[in-house]
């Protein structure tokens, strides 16, 4: 890097272009560079030495800065795409009309961003993107190309596909288990039932208010104390709770075992628990 480039690259660093939670653009920084002096030159220095994944195009979509780290995302490392077209690089994505269309509105002008976007690659692997596309002018004010920014999220987004599926077949298991599931916060003293708990226990949710105390109101006043000296104790102890239980249903005097566990979340003690019919 020559003493001209990073002199560059310090006075950009000093402005912070990136955050702590992103590598994506600063429009106040591009803005500013575009407007600068030799701002394409500048903005060639920053695309290069940029730690995210940035690229600078003219306006026939042809590479003319890459920074390293886009070259690592996309696989590109053994070679120089330098002058070749994005629609090259990127030859049988399947919605590329769609990035075409990007392209095309960035070159009119418009700043783009999106938080979740997908690239289906040729062999048919989806690349889920974070990324932002801007115009970038010459010296003379006029719209020399793009420059775009992308973060690939493809592993979060997995894990959020991940999280969703492993919640769909919980909810499933719990609907053909019958299984009843509750959670009650001791800040407030807030008791919170699924659907299930009130089919299970024929219970109209409407006369639910949601305090704690509502549930002793439900089981059989034979097994109160116990009960409640069980939830005490777990309270207590930070541990767990099983027992068992009646409840006065509408159709007559229904048995439940029911299982809890105590957790302090930043400082807030909850419990959560699963109930089942076992008359």
């Amino acid at each position: 890097m020559s003493l001209d480039e990073r002199n560059i690259m310090e006075e950009i660093g000093e402005r912070k272009p990136f955050n702590g939670h992103s590598e994506m653009l600063s429009i106040e920084l591009i803005k500013e560079i575009s407007e600068r002096k030799h701002a394409q030159n500048l903005l060639s220095v920053f695309v290069k030495y940029a730690p995210g994944a940035i690229a600078l195009f003219d306006r026939e979509m042809k590479f003319l800065v890459v920074s390293d780290r886009w070259y690592r995302d996309y696989g590109l490392a053994e070679n120089d795409i330098t002058g070749s077209s994005y629609y090259e690089v990127f030859y049988g994505t399947e919605n590329m009309d769609k990035w075409a269309s990007y392209h095309r509105r960035a070159l009119k002008g418009e700043k783009l961003r999106n938080e979740e976007d997908r690239l289906i690659k040729k062999d048919g692997s989806v690349i889920w993107l974070k990324w932002e596309i801007l115009p970038w002018f010459d010296k003379f004010g006029v719209i020399g190309g793009v420059i775009m920014s992308t973060e690939v999220i493809t592993d979060r987004k997995r894990l959020e596909d991940d999280h969703r599926k492993s919640k769909q077949l919980l909810e499933m298991a719990i609907e053909t288990g019958k299984i009843g599931f509750w959670h009650w916060i001791e800040r407030n003293n807030r008791l919170e039932w699924n659907d299930q708990m009130f089919e299970l226990f024929e219970y109209d949710e409407s006369d639910f208010t949601g305090d704690g105390e509502a549930f002793f109101d439900v089981i059989h006043p034979d097994d109160v104390t116990r009960v409640r000296g069980l939830l005490n104790r777990a309270i207590a102890d930070r541990g767990e709770y099983h027992t068992q239980y009646r409840v006065i249903c509408k159709s007559g005097t229904k048995k439940f075992k029911e299982h809890g566990k105590v957790f302090l979340d930043d400082g807030l003690l909850r419990m959560t628990g699963i109930c089942q019919e076992i008359s």
